[in-house]
C-alpha cells in the first residue's frame, strides 16, 4: 500500500509537471502569434540589414507585459566620418531652428490605460544635409537616422534614455525662440512618465493637457472624442531677451538663413545687391530685434498680409565688415556653407569694383546661376543593374558613342553607351587656414576646368606627371625635333580629346591596333606659346620635372638665332647625355625644404586639381578579395621614384605610405579612409577613371559586404577595361588581331 501511494504521488507530479509545461507553451504561443505587432523591425537610413530573434522583459514605463519581437539589426558599419566636431551651441541653434518635440498619443489595448505614448524629438533636413545629421548623431551618441520622405533624413530620439541625453544638452545650452516653449512642455510629460505617471487615467490626462499646448495641440478626432473636457496646459511665456551666442546664431543660420544675390537689369544698368536674411513668425519678433544687437547691422522687415518677420542685411558695408567676417569666425556647416562662400566669392567681386567689368558681371551671374535653388545634385548614373548583363556608361564631351550596342566574342555582355548631361552638387568646403595653402574643399568639382583654365592647367601638370613624356628626338644630323606627348589606352580616347579641346591644339594618333593613343603636341611654336607657360607656371611636382627642364633647354637652343646648327647640334647631343641624380627631388617642394611633415606642408604644394589629374593617371579604384567570402574596396596609386610626393597623397588622404622592393605605394582598405575618398573625388574627373570611380564608389554605398554582387561587379569592370575605340569612338574587337597573330 506505501508503495502504492509513493507511485501514485510521482505519477502526481509528473502529470502536474507536464500540465505546467503544456500551459507555458500555449501562452508562448499565444504571445507570439497574438498580433502582428509582435514583430518590430528597426531599420535605419541605410545599411544591410538582418532579422534577430530576441527576448524583451515587461516595460515598466509602457505598462507592457513579456514577449518576444524580431529586431532587425544592421551588420554593417555606419560610413560616416567623425573627424569634425560640432560645438555644442551650434547644435542647440540648429535645433532651434529644424528641430521638433512631440508628443504622440494613439489608442493602443495592450497598455493599461487603453493609450499608448511614444514621446519623440525630431530633426529634419534635406537629403543634401544627411552629412550634418550623421554628425548630430555622433555628437549626441544617441538616437537614429531615418529616411522621411523621398528629398529628406530625419534624425530621430524616441526612447527615454536617448531623449534624457537631448534633454540635458538643451538645459545646458538653452534654445531662444518661442520652440523653447514646446521644450518646457515636453520635458515635463518626460517627467511625468519617468515616475510612470502616464500608467493612470489621472496622469495620462495631464499629458494630453500639456499635448494640448504644444505646437501641434490635439490633432487626433479619437483624442478629441476620449477628452472633450480637457484643458490645455499654460503654455510657458518665453521673456528671456538675453543675447544669443554666436554659435547657436551660426546653429540658426544653418537651418534658416538664406544667403542670396539680387540681380536687376534695366535701362542698360545693372544692379547688383548681396542679401542676408532670416525669417520667422511674428511671435519671434523680439528675437530677430536680438540679431540686431548680435551681429550690428541689419532692420526687421515684416511681411505684407502675413504673421511673418524678416531680418535683413542689403548694405554692402555691413555684408562685406560684419556679415562674411562672422560666419568666417562661426562656421555654418551642410549645404548653405556652399551659398556662403558663393556669397563671398560675390562680394569679393563687387569689393574689386570686378562688378563694373562685363567679364566680372557674368562670373558674378554664373556664380548666382548656382545658389540656393539652382544648385543641382548629380543624377546617379544609370547602372542600377551594373551586376547584371548590361552596362550603361555616359561620355559628356562631344565624342559621344549614339547608341551604339556591341557585343563581345566570348562574352554574354552587352555595353549600351549613350550620351548624357551632369549638373553638380557642391558640398561642405573647409575653411581658409592660417596657412597659405592650396584649395582641398569639396566644391572643387570638374566644371570648374571650364570656367577658369588656371584649374585645368594645375589638372594637366598633375596628369602629364603621371602619364606624360618630355621628349628631344635626333631625327638626323642638324635636325631635332621636340615632343610633348601623352599617353592613355584608347579605352580612356575621351580624356586625350578633352585634353586636345582645353589646349586648342595639337594632335590624337592611334595606333595600328588601336590599343593606345598619344595626345602629341610637337610645333615648337605651340610649345614655346602654351606648354612652357603652363608647366613653369605649375611646375612638375615628381622627378619628372628634370625631363621638362631638359626639354625646355632643348628648345632655347633651338630658338637660339646666335647658335648655328653645329654649335645647336652639339650642345643637344650634350643635353640628351644628361643623367638624372638618384636622389632627385622637384625644385617645386624646396618652399617646404624637401621635406612633408603635415598635411599643410603637403597642401603647401599641392593643389587638388593636380591631385585629381595624377590620379586620373596613376590613381586605381578596385575591389580586392580579403578571403574566399570577402570582398573589400581599395584604393591604391604606386610609383617607382618620388616618394615625398605620395608622402604627400597620403596626408591629404589620410592614409598611409608603405615601401615596397621595388616601389612607394599609397593603398587603404579602410572603411573610413575609403569613405573620405569617395567624398574627395566626388564629381571631379574627366576620363573613364571618372566612370570607374563611380561604380566602385556606388557599390561601397549599396553592395558593401555583400560578396556575390561584388564579385560579378569585379568581373563587369574587369571586362570595361577591356573595351577599345578606333579614332572615330567605334569598338574595335582586339581578340581578333590577337587570334590573327596566333
Amino acid at each position: 500500500m506505501r508503495e502504492t501511494l509513493i507511485v501514485l504521488k510521482t505519477y502526481t507530479i509528473s502529470y502536474s509537471l507536464f500540465l505546467l509545461v503544456v500551459i507555458i507553451l500555449i501562452v508562448f504561443l499565444c504571445f507570439f502569434f497574438k498580433s502582428k505587432k509582435c514583430v518590430e523591425l528597426r531599420q535605419c537610413a541605410w545599411g544591410h540589414n538582418k532579422l534577430m530573434l530576441s527576448t524583451r522583459n515587461s516595460h515598466p514605463l509602457l505598462g507592457r507585459q513579456s514577449g518576444f519581437v524580431f529586431k532587425k539589426i544592421r551588420t554593417t558599419k555606419r560610413f560616416y566620418t567623425t573627424k569634425t566636431i560640432l560645438n555644442p551651441e551650434f547644435v542647440s541653434g540648429l535645433i532651434d531652428a529644424e528641430g521638433c518635440f512631440y508628443l504622440n498619443v494613439y489608442k493602443n489595448k495592450d497598455y493599461v490605460t487603453g493609450w499608448a505614448l511614444k514621446p519623440s524629438f525630431k530633426l529634419t533636413l534635406h537629403k543634401k544635409d544627411l552629412a550634418l545629421l550623421e554628425k548630430i548623431l555622433n555628437f549626441f551618441e544617441a538616437g537614429k537616422i531615418y529616411k522621411q520622405r523621398k528629398e529628406s533624413f530625419e534624425y530621430r530620439a524616441q526612447n527615454l534614455k536617448d531623449l534624457n541625453i537631448i534633454i540635458a544638452h538643451l538645459d545646458k545650452f538653452p534654445l531662444f525662440s518661442r520652440k523653447k516653449a514646446d521644450y518646457e512642455l515636453f520635458k515635463q510629460a518626460i517627467s511625468l512618465m519617468l515616475v510612470k505617471e502616464h500608467l493612470n487615467q489621472d496622469g495620462l490626462r495631464k499629458i494630453v493637457s500639456i499635448k494640448a499646448a504644444m505646437n501641434w495641440g490635439l490633432l487626433s478626432d479619437d483624442l478629441k472624442l476620449a477628452f472633450p473636457d480637457i484643458t490645455s496646459t499654460e503654455r510657458p511665456l518665453i521673456t528671456d531677451n538675453s543675447v544669443v551666442s554666436p554659435n547657436w546664431l551660426a546653429g540658426f543660420t544653418t537651418g534658416e538663413g538664406c544667403f542670396f544675390c539680387n540681380l536687376s537689369e534695366g535701362n542698360n544698368k545693372v544692379i547688383i545687391q548681396l542679401i542676408f536674411q532670416i525669417t520667422q513668425h511674428a511671435k519671434d519678433e523680439q528675437f530677430l530685434r536680438n540679431l540686431i544687437q548680435v551681429l550690428g547691422c541689419g532692420y526687421l522687415k515684416k511681411k505684407t498680409n502675413q504673421e511673418v518677420w524678416d531680418f535683413v542685411v542689403t548694405k554692402f558695408s555691413d555684408i562685406n565688415e560684419k556679415i562674411i567676417p562672422f560666419f568666417l569666425n562661426y562656421p555654418i556647416q551642410g549645404e548653405k556653407s556652399n551659398d556662403f562662400q558663393d556669397f563671398c566669392r560675390i562680394a569679393d567681386l563687387m569689393k574689386n569694383k570686378a562688378h563694373l567689368t562685363k567679364k566680372g558681371l557674368d562670373e558674378i551671374r554664373l556664380i548666382k546661376s548656382g545658389m540656393n535653388k539652382g544648385r543641382f545634385s548629380i543624377e546617379a548614373l544609370s547602372l542600377n543593374n551594373l551586376t547584371g548583363d548590361v552596362f550603361r556608361i555616359g561620355y559628356t564631351d562631344k565624342h559621344t558613342l549614339q547608341n551604339a550596342v556591341s557585343t563581345f566574342p566570348n562574352q554574354k555582355r552587352y555595353f549600351s553607351f549613350t550620351h548624357f548631361h551632369c549638373s553638380h552638387q557642391r558640398l561642405n568646403v573647409e575653411h581658409p587656414s592660417i596657412i597659405e595653402i592650396y584649395d582641398h574643399s569639396r566644391s572643387i568639382n570638374k566644371s570648374k576646368y571650364y570656367e577658369n583654365k588656371d584649374n585645368f592647367h594645375q589638372w594637366l601638370v598633375g596628369f602629364t606627371d603621371g602619364d606624360g613624356s618630355f621628349s628631344i628626338i635626333r631625327v638626323a644630323e642638324g635636325k631635332w625635333t621636340l615632343f610633348f606627348k601623352l599617353t592613355q589606352s584608347t579605352y580612356n580616347l575621351r580624356i586625350l580629346y578633352f585634353i586636345k579641346k582645353q589646349l586648342g591644339v595639337g594632335s590624337v594618333y592611334i595606333d595600328a591596333n588601336c590599343n593606345k593613343g598619344d595626345f602629341r603636341i610637337r610645333d615648337r611654336k605651340n610649345i614655346g606659346s602654351i606648354i612652357l607657360p603652363i608647366f613653369d607656371k605649375y611646375p612638375l611636382l615628381t622627378s619628372k620635372y628634370f625631363s621638362y627642364q631638359k626639354f625646355k633647354k632643348a628648345y632655347d637652343i633651338l630658338e637660339n638665332p646666335n647658335l648655328s646648327t653645329k654649335e645647336k647640334d652639339n650642345l643637344l647631343l650634350k643635353l640628351q647625355s644628361e643623367q638624372m641624380p638618384t636622389d632627385y627631388i622637384s625644385p617645386a617642394w624646396k618652399s617646404v625644404n624637401y621635406e612633408v611633415n603635415n598635411t599643410n606642408d603637403a597642401k603647401s604644394v599641392m593643389s587638388k586639381y593636380w591631385l585629381i589629374g595624377f590620379t586620373e593617371a596613376e590613381g586605381s579604384f578596385y575591389l580586392v578579395s580579403k578571403d574566399s567570402t570577402r570582398i573589400v574596396h581599395a584604393f591604391e596609386i604606386t610609383q617607382k621614384l618620388d616618394p615625398i610626393v605620395l608622402k604627400s597623397i597620403a596626408y591629404i588622404l589620410g592614409i598611409s605610405i608603405s615601401k615596397k622592393k621595388t616601389h612607394y605605394t599609397v593603398v587603404t582598405t579602410n572603411s573610413r579612409a575609403i569613405f573620405n575618398i569617395i567624398d574627395y573625388y566626388n564629381n571631379t574627373m574627366k576620363g573613364m577613371k571618372t566612370v570607374e570611380f563611380r561604380i566602385w564608389a556606388r557599390s561601397y554605398v549599396k553592395d558593401k559586404g555583400n560578396y556575390e554582387k561584388l564579385r560579378k561587379l569585379r568581373d563587369n569592370i574587369r571586362v570595361l577595361r577591356k573595351i577599345r575605340l578606333n579614332k572615330n569612338f567605334v569598338l574595335v574587337d582586339t581578340t581578333q588581331d590577337k587570334n590573327n597573330k596566333d
